[in-house]
């Protein structure tokens, strides 16, 4: 529902804002976006979980994306989108055999890197993204 009150263009800046900040003052945020039980992937319906769980990274990893989307180059700080690249680092971590989760977290840390240019320069974050890009291509090679 999040993500589609943030997609509509009327209000679409406030609303990012509204969620960004409501979100910053929660103390499970991400913590709660990523929490999974990885014991109960292997039960009797182990793979329907995993997909549950999937889809439900893939919906905050699409908010995150939404929301850099929205505020493009409004941060200056990066503790403001620190707590957000948690949540595609989190699901990364978590889905990385999946090639749709890969390719989604992938998209939102170009995406972000761009548009928070003022930021990723500063703090070497191009840098690492370009050698995680880098390692993710030489093990698809082998």
């Amino acid at each position: 529902m999040s993500l589609s009150l943030i997609k509509t263009s009327y209000m679409g800046i406030q609303r990012v804002l509204f969620l960004h900040e409501e979100l910053m003052k929660l103390p499970s945020f991400p913590r709660k976006a990523l929490e999974t039980n990885l014991t109960l992937y292997s039960g009797p319906m182990g793979r329907e979980v995993l997909g549950i769980d999937t889809m439900h990274k893939i919906s905050w990893v699409k908010l995150v994306a939404r929301m850099f989307e929205a505020t493009s180059g409004f941060f200056a700080d990066s503790t403001d989108i620190h707590l957000f690249l948690n949540v595609v680092n989190g699901t990364l971590l978590l889905h990385c055999e999946d090639a749709t989760i890969l390719r989604l977290c992938m998209a939102t840390y170009i995406n972000a890197a761009h548009q928070f240019k003022n930021i990723f320069a500063t703090n070497d974050y191009r840098t690492d993204i370009w050698y995680t890009s880098d390692k993710f291509i030489i093990m698809s090679n082998h």
